[in-house]
């Protein structure tokens, strides 16, 4: 399961994203949460320590996670830090 953290984001490619969206059930009610199924993803963390290296953005790995969405405005949301971004 990701992590649900301002410091932590997750990169998805739009055609995985795609997949993962069609695993989803068609309709939910409201902020009815779901879990996906598993997504390929580039997994960055933001560097918070008192260095100067601070707010700095690291590659921490590449793995396969799994997301809470949530149906809202009729549609399946994705959390805050998963980012999708084209092939």
């Amino acid at each position: 399961m990701a992590r649900r953290d301002a410091h932590v984001e997750y990169i998805v490619k739009e055609s995985a994203y795609k997949a993962a969206l069609a695993g989803l059930p068609a309709t939910g009610t409201a902020n009815q949460p779901v879990t996906s199924g598993p997504i390929l993803v580039r997994e960055y963390r933001q560097n918070i320590s008192q260095t100067i290296n601070s707010g700095k953005w690291v590659l921490w790995g590449i793995s396969s996670e799994t997301f809470d969405f949530e149906w809202r405005d009729g549609t399946w949301q994705p959390p805050a830090n998963l980012v999708v971004i084209a092939d």
